[in-house]
C-alpha cells in the first residue's frame, strides 16, 4: 500500500489523494510521465544530431552553389568565392531570380539567372572578373533574353494589342525586356511607336 509523501499515512490502492489533501500519483501516471520524458529526450537528441549533421555539411560545403563548393575544395581563394557568393545572392534577391548556370570567357566567369513571372520569363546575366580578387559581380544590363509565350497567348494582352493597333493605325511588332535599376521593364513596339507595358494592369503607357 503506498504512503503519502507529505504526512506518511497509508493511502488505499486506487485512491489518488490522501486525507491530508495531498494528491498521490499512480504507477500508471508515473509510467506515462516517464514515457513522455523519454520521448522528449529522444526528440531533443534527434534535433541535436540534425544540427551537428547540418553544421558538418556546412563546414564541408559552405556555399549554396555547387560550383563554388567545388572551387572551395580545389583550393580557390576564399575572397573570390565570397565575392561571387555575395553577388549571386544579391541578384537573386533583387530580381526574385534563380541561379541558372555559369560559363567562362577569358578572365571572366559569367552567371545566368532565370526570372519567372506570370506573364513572361527572362534570362539575365552577370559576370565576375577573376583577374582581380576584389572585383564585384557586375550585372549585365544590356543583354536580356525574354520568353514571351505566356504574354503573347494571354487574351487580355491580345485584346490590348488589337485595340491599340486600331487606335494608332499601326501594327504590333514585338516586345522586349530591359533592366532599369532593380526592375525588369517590358516595352511593346508598334510600327511607329514604343509603349511601356504595365503587365500588372495590362495597359500601355
Amino acid at each position: 500500500m503506498p504512503t503519502c509523501p507529505n504526512c506518511g499515512s497509508y493511502v488505499p490502492l486506487g485512491n489518488h489523494s490522501c486525507s491530508c489533501g495531498t494528491t498521490i500519483g499512480s504507477r500508471d501516471d508515473e509510467y506515462l510521465e516517464e514515457m513522455k520524458e523519454m520521448e522528449r529526450l529522444k526528440h531533443q537528441y534527434f534535433l541535436e544530431e540534425q544540427r551537428k549533421e547540418l553544421m558538418q555539411r556546412k563546414k564541408e560545403n559552405p556555399y549554396k552553389q555547387d560550383f563554388l563548393n567545388d572551387l572551395y575544395h580545389e583550393g580557390a581563394k576564399e575572397i573570390y568565392l565570397e565575392r561571387m557568393d555575395e553577388g549571386i545572392s544579391e541578384i537573386e534577391e533583387k530580381f526574385s531570380a534563380k541561379f541558372n548556370g555559369i560559363y567562362f570567357h577569358n578572365s571572366a566567369i559569367f552567371f545566368k539567372f532565370l526570372v519567372e513571372t506570370e506573364y513572361y520569363d527572362a534570362i539575365i546575366r552577370a559576370y565576375y572578373d577573376i583577374s582581380y580578387a576584389y572585383n564585384y559581380v557586375e550585372l549585365i544590363t544590356d543583354i536580356v533574353t525574354p520568353y514571351f509565350d505566356k504574354l503573347y497567348s494571354n487574351q487580355d494582352f491580345r485584346n490590348l494589342v488589337k485595340m491599340t493597333e486600331s487606335k494608332i493605325n499601326a501594327k504590333f511588332r514585338y516586345c522586349e525586356i530591359v533592366i532599369l535599376g532593380n526592375e525588369l521593364v517590358v516595352y511593346a513596339y508598334f510600327e511607329n511607336r514604343r509603349f511601356f507595358l504595365d503587365v500588372d494592369n495590362m495597359v500601355l503607357i
